[in-house]
């Protein structure tokens, strides 16, 4: 199940990556950890708006240990072993397979984000789809936990991550 989120969350950041290509590695690396913040509520309010930056600086190598393989596996070549720019298919024919590596729901949902467009030539229906799954997991989140810490230690919580942002 690992690998095949892995795989998906990589096929998720090429088909929203910018059309330009190449791009820096650290940018795809940087699209693969934005999927987690795109959307959460947390992120507009509380969050440091450099977070996700900060931890591709921070974990470049872990990343790109766990992501180099499935890179060239999607096709994706790279100018250096390590990492450097990373340069993919962007026909409809490649977004479409990247497309297909996504889970069926995510699919289901960005086929009736796109509308009347093929879902794998539209990123912002991608995105919407993505930031949508993730603003209900959040809120869910966020929910969960106030309600478990209650509610002083829970604005106390929210105090602590605003003061942090700025």
């Amino acid at each position: 199940a690992i690998a095949a989120n892995r795989r998906a969350a990589l096929s998720a950041a090429l088909l929203t990556a910018p059309l330009e290509t190449p791009l820096p590695w650290s940018s795809l690396l940087g699209g693969v950890v934005q999927l987690s913040y795109s959307g959460d509520v947390r992120t507009g309010i509380a969050e440091n708006p450099s977070k996700v930056s900060n931890i591709v600086a921070a974990q470049e190598e872990l990343l790109s240990d766990i992501y180099l393989s499935i890179a060239s596996d999607l096709g994706v070549t790279l100018s250096e072993p390590a990492g450097g720019v990373a340069d993919f298919d962007q026909s409809p024919a490649a977004r479409r397979r990247l497309f297909h590596e996504l889970p069926e729901a995510v699919q289901r949902r960005a086929d009736v984000a796109a509308g009347s467009s093929l879902p794998w030539t539209d990123p912002d229906a991608l995105r919407r789809t993505l930031c949508a799954i993730v603003r209900r997991s959040s809120l869910v989140q966020t929910c969960k936990g106030a309600l478990t810490a209650g509610p002083a230690r829970a604005a106390a919580y929210a105090l602590e991550k605003v003061r942090k942002r700025f």
